[in-house]
């Protein structure tokens, strides 16, 4: 898989909770998902190594009338160092009083501040870095 790491985390299952997803590079899902964690996130169900083993794991869960897949993957330059400031972001928004669809918001807009952009630039790397990798298993489907 050209510019991707090895190993891509997978969760598959009726409406694919989020409580064992997948994993491209670890037998865990990338951190901060769901919640901040400094060895990443809850262990994952299923790993593949490439674009073509996933693409091949979901066809053969769709055709066995699995609902939903969950294919996770870290960004190539991850920001270990910002889980204290996603902690700070949380009691921050906690201590003022914000709640449901308002935290992502805020902490996102903290972490952007308080890194000075870093954060921002690594979002939208990932994303990218996503985009290609949806490509790529698209084409191997």
């Amino acid at each position: 898989m050209a510019g991707t790491s090895a190993g891509l985390p997978l969760a598959a299952g009726r409406g694919c909770g989020a409580a064992n997803p997948p994993s491209a590079v670890s037998e865990r899902a990338p951190g901060n998902w769901p919640s901040p964690a400094a060895a990443g996130g809850p262990p994952v169900s299923a790993r593949v190594e490439s674009a073509d083993e996933a693409a091949r794991v979901a066809r053969a869960h769709w055709e066995l009338g699995g609902a939903g897949l969950l294919l996770g993957r870290a960004p190539d330059e991850p920001l270990a160092d910002v889980e204290p400031l996603i902690e700070e972001a949380l009691l921050a928004a906690r201590s003022g009083s914000i709640t449901g669809q308002a935290v992502t918001p805020f902490v996102l807009s903290y972490l952007h501040r308080e890194s000075g952009g870093r954060t921002l630039r690594a979002n939208k790397d990932l994303i990218a870095q996503n985009a290609r990798l949806a490509g790529e298993i698209a084409v191997a489907g």
